[in-house]
């Protein structure tokens, strides 16, 4: 966990990796939305990894954003 935070808060400190972390979710959402409409069996497994992923994702931002705050004060 410690590794990944460290690298949400390099991520963070970046605003070209900040695109590319908000490019690589956008492209998610539209992969998940095209398997959807072109598998439609597969729709709720589709949602399913993505809401994963997603949630994963918010959760190391949430921790990186607290480690940043602990450190600045």
């Amino acid at each position: 966990m410690e590794v990944l935070q460290k690298a949400m808060v390099t991520i963070l400190s970046s605003p070209q990796l900040r695109d590319v972390l908000l490019y690589a979710t956008l492209l998610l959402v539209f992969a998940t939305a095209w398997v959807s409409d072109r598998w439609p069996d597969l729709t709720t497994p589709a949602v399913v990894i993505a809401s994963v992923l997603l949630i994963g994702e918010g959760f190391l931002l949430y921790f990186a954003r607290k480690a940043l705050k602990g450190s600045s004060n």
